[in-house]
């Protein structure tokens, strides 16, 4: 794996790869990794929209308690009982 990396990251040891490839296959490989690094990104934008999503969320929830007078304190503490007996 090391190997691949060194490879990829060095513009002199790749040249001497791809020597042997044509055009096409030099252009098709370009090509997976452009195919790789959008969906990578595509994932990046979709996992941040998620979280922003979620935030607002939370934001507008905690803004309900708020105006409902709740605190997050009350949600975590034991109900107490006025209906004794």
């Amino acid at each position: 794996m090391t190997e691949y990396l060194s490879l990829l990251k060095s513009k002199t040891k790749l040249k001497k790869v791809v020597a042997t490839l044509s055009d096409k296959q030099i252009s098709a490989v370009i090509a997976n990794l452009q195919s790789i690094l959008t969906s990578r990104e595509q994932q990046r934008a979709e996992s941040a929209r998620k979280d922003a999503e979620k935030r607002e969320k939370v934001a507008d929830f905690l803004n309900q308690l708020k105006a409902a007078g709740i605190t997050p304190a009350d949600l975590t503490s034991k109900p107490t009982s006025s209906n004794k007996g």
